[in-house]
């Protein structure tokens, strides 16, 4: 089992990417504690993996109350004797709109839940990962972050601002064996995007796309994997497009 003793935390764990890593990570020995806002969803996904033997539990977090953010964080590595890994997955984006129609409130939530959210649990989580001198990061991006998405400005700037804080803290906490990388998916069959994609857009997207289909969650769950990986320690700091070559170039 690559992850048999192995803590791991996944956020947005109640459904999409989230789901399939902490059940991917769960069936590969980890013992996974998801986090979301989807109470029901979460609760649901985590009986239905320990139905399955995995070691799967949940813990109520909402990215928009830092207070929230906290308690995650104070159960987690409380109930944890230490956390190997982190997933920060939980994201939320609108539907399409021009950005001169944006409501600077739409920016604050989409940046917090996609940005500042994440940076608040990944500084609590880091605190014991410095402590053991150990431990890997994985932050979910999107193809949006890299090469723009028209009608989705706010998400793009934060999901461009996740990149760029992987790299910062890859260089910040390398020499503490701590791994920080990021996932970059395309068009990935999930409710979000489903609500905020529109069927003609999505579309388009795979006929941009070499493979010529949606990528299921599962695609990201195993690139996820590949960097939890102690096997693949010397990598850091590091971008991996999951989209079927959907921003390839050259």
């Amino acid at each position: 089992m690559l992850f048999d003793g192995k803590s791991i935390i996944v956020t947005g764990g109640a459904s999409g990417i989230g789901k399939a890593c902490a059940v991917y990570l769960a069936q590969r020995g980890a013992s996974v504690r998801i986090g979301d806002r989807d109470m029901a969803g979460g609760g649901e996904v985590a009986r239905a993996a320990r139905g399955e033997g995995l070691a799967v539990d949940f813990n109520p977090l909402d990215l928009e109350v830092p207070n929230s953010i906290d308690q995650f964080i104070e159960v987690a590595t409380a109930k944890s004797a230490h956390v190997d890994g982190l997933v920060n997955c939980a994201g939320w984006d609108s539907l399409s709109q021009p950005f001169l129609l944006n409501d600077p409130n739409l920016w604050d939530r989409v940046i917090q839940i996609n940005l500042k959210g994440p940076m608040r649990l990944t500084q609590g989580i880091l605190r014991s990962m410095q402590a053991r001198r150990s431990g890997r990061i994985v932050n979910i991006s999107s193809e949006a972050g890299r090469a723009g998405s028209p009608g989705h400005c706010a998400y793009t700037a934060a999901k461009g601002g996740i990149i760029a804080l992987t790299k910062a803290l890859a260089r910040e906490f390398g020499s503490m064996n701590i791994t920080v990388n990021c996932i970059s998916p395309g068009a990935i069959d999930t409710p979000l995007m489903r609500s905020a994609v529109s069927s003609e857009d999505i579309a388009l997207l795979v006929a941009s796309n070499p493979i010529q289909r949606v990528g299921q969650p599962l695609d990201i769950a195993s690139a996820v994997a590949f960097f939890l990986d102690d096997a693949n320690s010397y990598i850091t700091g590091q971008t991996l497009s999951v989209s079927g070559g959907m921003t390839m170039s050259g």
